[in-house]
């Protein structure tokens, strides 16, 4: 049996996490390199390894098991479709050597960036998708008030936020454990 949508929704969430190879994927899976590649060309994973999957890109296994034609669809009754769990960005904050806080402020500034990032390529579509001349005029112009001005960049302003955020962070003290010295009796000495 050929699962060509899970091979292709593999495919895109694997390198949309920034697993570039089979042999990648196969290491954060914990499962050969022929195994990712075999489901690549469309081979039906074990449900063993659709839960893994779901453990490592931090959804649902619901909509694996629907995708993989291991449960029909209507079985599990408004089970959403498997889209891409989190960007490259998102894992590697994740996945950093960071405190809560830390990675808490670095998601912070990323949805910041990506909201202005977002307006961005709203501002370009309705530019190339404009049909008549003062149409793709206009969103013309808004797209270069944007990037002249920086009217709804903010990009440095989202950074310095960062940046104190992160500074605060680490002027909090932190909570140390107290440590005991334990003195012995002159009972517990041994003569």
């Amino acid at each position: 049996m050929l699962l060509t949508e899970f091979a292709d929704w593999l495919s895109t969430t694997a390198r949309g996490l920034g697993y570039r190879t089979d042999a990648q994927l196969a290491a954060a899976l914990e499962v050969q390199q022929s195994t990712v590649t075999r489901w690549r060309k469309g081979n039906q994973p074990q449900i063993k390894h659709l839960i893994e999957m779901a453990r490592l890109f931090q959804m649902p296994v619901a909509p694996l098991l629907v995708l993989a034609g291991h449960v029909p669809a209507d079985l599990l009754g408004g089970v959403e479709p498997a889209g891409l769990p989190m960007t490259e960005s998102v894992r590697r904050i994740r996945d950093a050597p960071l405190t809560d806080l830390q990675k808490k402020a670095l998601t912070v500034y990323w949805d910041k960036r990506l909201a202005d990032e977002r307006q961005k390529l709203s501002y370009l579509i309705d530019w190339i998708a404009a049909g008549d001349s003062t149409s793709r005029q206009e969103a013309g112009d808004s797209l270069l008030d944007l990037i002249t001005q920086g009217v709804r960049s903010q990009a440095a302003t989202h950074l310095m936020e960062l940046i104190e955020t992160l500074v605060a962070i680490e002027a909090t003290p932190r909570k140390r454990r107290r440590r005991t010295v334990r003195q012995d009796s002159p009972d517990d000495i041994p003569e």
